[in-house]
């Protein structure tokens, strides 16, 4: 698998969490465009710890549990259970500010249009 971040993102917070950011970039915007995962006026990814230990081999348990806490308390993600069973561990992750970090194209024509989240996010920095 093929790593990418945004050097910004990983000078504030860490290269680890922006690897972790861009991953919930992806799902999240991919959930946005498809309708799914809507819980409390916000877009959710969720992902098991075993499900975050096979999609990044190479950091423990403890490493992706600190780089989520740091996450968490960085106010970049918020955790919530939406799970059907109440013996379902699995946490599920939004942004706290979603129209921050996620932009869907406004035109289907248009790429991702990175490069205008990009400069509207940071210019506000």
């Amino acid at each position: 698998m093929e790593l990418s971040f945004e050097s910004r993102v990983a000078k504030e917070y860490g290269i680890g969490c922006a690897i972790l950011i861009r991953n919930f970039q992806f799902w999240i915007a991919t959930n946005q465009a498809n309708g799914q995962n809507l819980r409390e006026n916000r877009t959710w990814s969720y992902m098991t710890m075993e499900g975050f230990c096979k999609l990044f081999p190479f950091w423990s348990k403890d490493q992706i549990r600190r780089l989520l806490t740091k996450l968490t308390e960085s106010d970049v993600i918020i955790k919530g259970t939406f799970n059907k069973n109440s013996f379902d561990r699995t946490n599920w992750y939004a942004f706290k500010e979603e129209d921050k970090w996620i932009l869907l194209p406004v035109d289907p024509d248009d790429s991702w249009v990175e490069a205008k989240f990009r400069k509207r996010y940071w210019e506000k920095r």
